[in-house]
């Protein structure tokens, strides 16, 4: 239902980040959610191994980042300003903190302490502008941040995913990709 609901938004409003929205959304069904024969699976899990071998499953743990992690792999130097990291400008973006950006209140099992869920804190430009560069650059450095973060990843334990394949389900997600080819 959330890619036609984008969809249907980004056609009334030509908002460009419901489009965003709508493209991440696509992309992660085709990706993840695809069966090779032409269904769709029913979902993902939302708990799964924090590390291989771990034996006790943790909500968000696929998802989520350590402050620390980041830095570490986005640890490439700003061109336009060499005080700044690849890092600085993908934690004010998307506003991660060293302490995880998750409030206890919003957390009672305790699972994502000092964890970070990425999620767009201000707009293109207040972060372009915030790190001097053009919103183009910046959009260009951003998605370079996201692949490095999704190759990196892609070496954690993944969520066990439900195969199923309803087919109300299904139409549903045909209808959003066509929509969005509209």
């Amino acid at each position: 239902q959330l890619a036609c609901v984008y969809a249907d938004a980004y056609q009334i409003t030509k908002d460009k980040d419901f489009a965003d929205t709508l493209k991440d959304i696509l992309l992660y069904v085709s990706r993840d959610l695809s069966d090779e024969d032409g269904g769709f699976y029913s979902a993902e899990d939302a708990d799964s191994f924090p590390e291989e071998g771990d034996q006790q499953k943790k909500e968000g743990a696929f998802c989520v980042w350590k402050d620390a992690e980041i830095r570490s792999i986005l640890s490439e130097k700003l061109v336009s300003d060499s005080s700044k990291t690849l890092a600085d400008l993908f934690c004010f973006h998307y506003g991660v903190k060293a302490s995880g950006n998750v409030s206890p209140s919003q957390d009672p099992h305790k699972e994502l302490v000092n964890q970070n869920v990425l999620i767009v804190r201000g707009s293109l430009s207040d972060t372009a502008s915030h790190f001097s560069i053009a919103p183009e650059k910046a959009s260009s450095l951003l998605g370079e941040c996201r692949a490095k973060l999704f190759a990196e990843r892609l070496k954690r334990p993944k969520p066990h995913r439900d195969e199923k394949i309803l087919s109300a389900w299904n139409g549903l997600m045909i209808s959003g990709f066509a929509r969005a080819a509209q």
